[in-house]
């Protein structure tokens, strides 16, 4: 995966390098700007948008062209930045909204028109894999080391130690497609977490088999529904995010907080922002799900994901 485009004239090839990495994702677009050289990474910028491009995909996988014009208004925004910060390379991927729309040509036609950057759509294990990378990278896993990234549209899991992937799986299964699936009209009920529950564990055991024979010893999540279910948890025990540990029982303590609250509106959990809100029931479903099908006992968060894994392979690419 090398499709990488230079920013701005020829490389001129010195102790460090700018790459602009952008993650088009079914909930938000993720994009960061860093320097790297091979000693150290120093990110220059972030920016988050949430867009919901699963919002608008349909049954029939159909993306809806109010979808693709919120792709493109934020497109046209980190465009922008890009030529703010000018980097050596930009690489830009696609994840499962991108990668299942059966029209995503129209999508690549109108981002054109704002966007000169090729997109490259990114398979789900391809996807997998890039998580542990950047994960690998930023921190130790000298351990056998289970990573779980819940999407917008999918989750991924992967199993590997030190920077060596071994066992990675995505399955269709993400925060926004399983809340319109299962929360309509963001209404939570003990009945709508069975269903979004059942439908997880459904999917898991495809993949129950390979990843409980191959074991792991460290179970790590990344991204905003995992990053959201261990803040609300860190909150209450005053600990801090990385530091903090939950377990199937604080998730089921969640679970029962939703259900009392009835409706993600009326939801008032630590510091979860509104638009989290309307997906944390989703990702709490999801989680729920792994645990019990994987047997995890517990899970801490980390920060690095996908923009992280790509930053890093385009630098090792070069």
């Amino acid at each position: 995966m090398t499709n990488s485009q230079p920013g701005s004239g020829d490389l001129a090839f010195s102790d460090t390098t700018k790459i602009a990495v952008l993650d088009i994702g079914s909930n938000s677009f993720h994009f960061v700007v860093g320097e790297m050289s091979k000693q150290s990474v120093k990110i220059l910028y972030k920016l988050k948008q949430k867009v919901r491009l699963a919002d608008g995909l349909s049954d029939d996988m159909v993306l809806s062209n109010a979808a693709i014009e919120r792709g493109v208004e934020a497109l046209e925004k980190i465009n922008q930045r890009i030529q703010t910060y000018k980097p050596d390379f930009v690489k830009v991927v696609g994840t499962y909204t991108l990668r299942n729309a059966t029209n995503i040509a129209d999508f690549e036609r109108a981002a054109k028109s704002v966007f000169s950057y090729p997109i490259q759509i990114l398979s789900g294990e391809e996807e997998a894999k890039l998580i542990f990378n950047g994960v690998a990278r930023s921190h130790t896993l000298d351990k056998s080391t289970l990573i779980i990234d819940i999407g917008g549209g999918s989750t991924e899991f992967v199993i590997g130690q030190n920077k060596q992937s071994d066992l990675a799986a995505s399955l269709d299964m993400g925060c926004v497609s399983y809340s319109h699936r299962c929360f309509p009209q963001n209404i939570m009920t003990n009945d709508a977490f069975d269903k979004a529950i059942n439908a997880a564990k459904n999917n898991l055991k495809t993949i129950e088999g390979s990843f409980v024979n191959k074991g792991w010893e460290v179970c790590l999540g990344t991204s905003g529904s995992v990053e959201s279910l261990v803040s609300v948890i860190a909150q209450e025990t005053g600990q801090p995010l990385s530091k903090q540990a939950i377990t199937l029982e604080d998730l089921y303590k969640l679970k029962r907080l939703c259900i009392n609250a009835g409706n993600s509106e009326a939801l008032s959990i630590g510091e979860i922002n509104e638009c989290r809100k309307h997906v944390f029931a989703a990702g709490l479903s999801i989680m729920i799900a792994a645990f019990e099908v994987l047997n995890i006992q517990s899970l801490k968060v980390v920060t690095s994901a996908l923009r992280e894994g790509v930053m890093y392979e385009v630098f090792d690419a070069m």
